[in-house]
């Protein structure tokens, strides 16, 4: 797990891969504006979804981890908790499914949690079981952009 902070990261993170920065490229000129609904950057290897919800408290959130994709999350408004630990540590809940790309795991009893809020950006990768959409002090509406990376890019 990565937490970077947003305000300009193309002039600021100089990650080695070129899909990073294609990935904030794309957040720095879509991320507040676009739709909610999925947007194709790269066909099925690298695109956004972008989505709208209410959080919730913890006990009503599951920890996920994925196998295909790394997540590069942006809240661009409200704010969330995601908790994290270390997948190969957690005990799945669910077989992996590979056509959302998701394992379920049960609650973790030692976990991080990190406060996303804007301008930060979390990079989940697949060893990272992550549970979000968690409520900071109530509930309230959040507005994400969730750029799915083909973990094929950095094979």
């Amino acid at each position: 797990m990565l937490l970077l902070k947003y305000t300009d990261p193309l002039a600021h993170y100089q990650l080695p891969h070129p899909i990073w920065h294609q990935s904030l490229t794309w957040l720095e000129q879509n991320a507040s504006q676009a739709p909610e609904g999925i947007h194709k950057i790269d066909g099925d290897s690298l695109f956004a979804k972008v989505m709208t919800y209410d959080t919730k408290p913890r006990e009503n959130c599951f920890f996920e981890a994925h196998k295909t994709f790394v997540d590069l999350q942006l809240v661009t408004e409200g704010c969330e908790f995601i908790d994290v630990f270390p997948a190969n540590s957690g005990q799945r809940k669910t077989p992996y499914d590979r056509e959302t790309d998701i394992s379920i795991f049960e609650p973790a009893e030692t976990y991080s949690t990190i406060l996303l809020e804007g301008p930060q950006i979390a990079i989940l990768f697949p060893e990272d079981a992550h549970r979000p959409q968690i409520q900071v002090n109530s509930p309230t509406t959040l507005r994400k952009v969730v750029l799915k990376i083909a973990v094929a890019y950095f094979e």
